[in-house]
This record gives C-alpha cells, sequence and structure tokens, in this order.
C-alpha cells in the first residue's frame, strides 16, 4: 500500500509540475531523478511478490523492517517535486535547490536498505556482484546530494540510464 501511495504521490507531482510550466520554467533535473525513483518503486512492488514465498513464516520484526523501502520510496516520491502547481514567483529549481534535493538522501538510503534485504531475504553475499552495484546506485545520489548542479546532472542520468538498464539485465550475468 505504501508503495502505491508513493507511485500516486510522484505521479500527482509531475502532473502539477507540468501544469505549473506556464507560471514556472520545469527544472528538468528533478524531473530526471523523478524517473528513476518511479523505477525504483516499480522494481520494489515487483520484487516485493517473491517474498511470500521465500520467507515462510513472517514476524513482526520482519514485517517492520520490510516496511522501511517502501517508507524511504515514499519520502523521496514526496520530496523531490512539489505536491501542487508553482505559484507565480516560485520557481522548480528554488524548491529542487531548498527541498527536493533531500530525496537524493532518501533514495541512497534505500539503495543501502536494498543491500540488507539482499543479504537477508535472498541470503546473498555482502561482497556480490549484485550488492556491489547497489552500493554504487547508494553512493550516486548522496554523491549528487553534496555536489554541484552540474555533477548532479551527470550522475542523475547515468543513475537513470543504469536503472533503465538493470530492469532488463541481471547483473549477476554480466561477465
Amino acid at each position: 500500500m505504501l508503495t502505491g501511495l508513493g507511485v500516486t504521490r510522484l505521479l500527482t507531482s509531475v502532473v502539477a509540475t507540468l501544469r505549473s510550466r506556464a507560471v514556472a520554467a520545469i527544472d528538468w533535473l528533478p524531473m530526471l531523478w523523478a524517473a528513476s525513483i518511479f523505477l525504483a518503486q516499480l522494481d520494489y512492488w515487483w520484487v516485493v511478490h517473491d517474498l511470500k514465498s521465500l520467507v515462510p513464516q513472517w514476524t513482526y520484526p520482519q514485517f517492520l523492517k520490510l516496511l522501511v523501502s517502501p517508507l524511504l520510496l515514499f519520502f523521496a516520491a514526496a520530496l523531490i517535486l512539489p505536491l501542487g502547481e508553482l505559484k507565480p514567483g516560485e520557481s522548480h529549481h528554488e524548491i529542487f535547490n531548498s527541498h527536493g534535493h533531500w530525496a537524493l538522501m532518501a533514495l541512497g538510503a534505500y539503495q543501502l536498505q536494498t543491500i540488507w534485504e539482499e543479504v537477508d531475504y535472498w541470503q546473498v553475499s555482502l561482497l556480490s556482484r549484485t550488492n556491489l552495484v547497489l552500493l554504487a546506485f547508494a553512493v550516486a545520489p548522496i554523491l549528487a546530494f553534496f555536489g554541484s548542479r552540474r555533477y548532479n546532472w551527470v550522475i542523475a542520468g547515468t543513475f537513470l540510464a543504469g536503472s533503465v538498464y538493470f530492469i532488463f539485465v541481471n547483473v549477476n550475468t554480466l561477465d
């Protein structure tokens, strides 16, 4: 349910951003990050279905741990773009710089949480190829958070391209 709320929040914010274009120029950097967050939400939604067969007996602590990922994705979705249309004088660029860029920390934390889930639920080695790729995906938005705008563009584009690539290619099949 949290994942669905996050997807709804993100899509609503994208629509509000597009509707605001008559009042304020669209800042495409947070839109790029929003696309990456959307793909992460869909990926999480897809993967969570496998957990039913992997965990024979759920405990309350396991359930609580499982809630961390959709919560982080929801925070990322809620922060990356404004929820409503902008008013005259407001700027998407300024909103991203003051509030939206915090979504990058949530996205990085989500990737770190994913490593923990890989180790715990799927018994994947901490130093597996999958987890090393996830570590790179965790570090990237955190570096973008602290980096310059130009650096952020490069990271956002690379992050999105990598996200799309790994939808179609299993990291464990790479040689």
